[in-house]
């Protein structure tokens, strides 16, 4: 597990994290994470929302939302100049920017996701601050990190990833949306072998 020593320096070497997020915004029971993806729509509100993903890569997810969540406005950004190109090409709107420094006025969104970013960031705690600086009263915050115990953390030890930066247990979860009620979920693999939880996810209202 890499230790960054500040932000710009975490944000530098993940500008070069190019990932097909096409792959896990597959919303089929055929698909291992289709469980994770089928609680994020499940939770995602009917009434056209504008939603914005952060850490959003190529934009497989948002492109997925928008396909079942009819009339919605699909917003994102990463440090990845690549990704964002590519996910301009799916009809989202996105940017060049940090999590920690969102280019949005105060209570924009109807809907932030932090699906599988928070684990790569220097410091979660100030990205989920602007995640909900940016969301309306009474919008949700919802997204996922990988469980401690999950079959990839096992297999790949965090000392070993290259770009992963944390780790979360439920209780750190809590105390990183200090202020906030969470709803945690454990969500496992899909069609697999592999039991055991694989994700934590969280939703939390504003």
């Amino acid at each position: 597990m890499p230790i960054f020593k500040s932000e710009a320096e975490a944000i530098e070497a993940h500008k070069a994290y190019e990932y097909d997020t096409d792959h896990e915004g597959k919303f089929s029971p055929r698909h291992i994470g289709w469980l994770r993806s089928k609680q994020l729509l499940d939770w995602f509100p009917d009434n056209q929302p504008v939603f914005l993903g952060v850490g959003c890569n190529t934009g497989g997810f948002e492109r997925l939302i928008m396909r079942h969540k009819k009339g919605s406005v699909a917003y994102g950004v990463d440090v990845c100049e690549p990704a964002i190109a590519v996910a301009h090409q799916k009809g989202i709107l996105a940017s060049v920017n940090k999590a920690e420094e969102l280019p949005f006025e105060p209570e924009k969104f109807d809907v932030v996701i932090l699906s599988e970013v928070l684990e790569h960031l220097f410091d979660p705690k100030k990205a989920f601050k602007e995640a909900v600086r940016v969301t309306k009263k009474g919008g949700l915050i919802i997204g996922s990190v990988p469980h401690p115990e999950s079959f990839c953390t096992k297999k790949r030890p965090l000392e070993e990833h290259i770009y992963h930066t944390h780790t979360f247990t439920h209780d750190t979860l809590k105390d990183l949306f200090n202020g906030f009620n969470a709803e945690l979920v454990d969500i496992p693999f899909c069609h697999s072998d592999v039991v055991g939880p694989q994700w934590i996810m969280f939703k939390i209202v504003k």
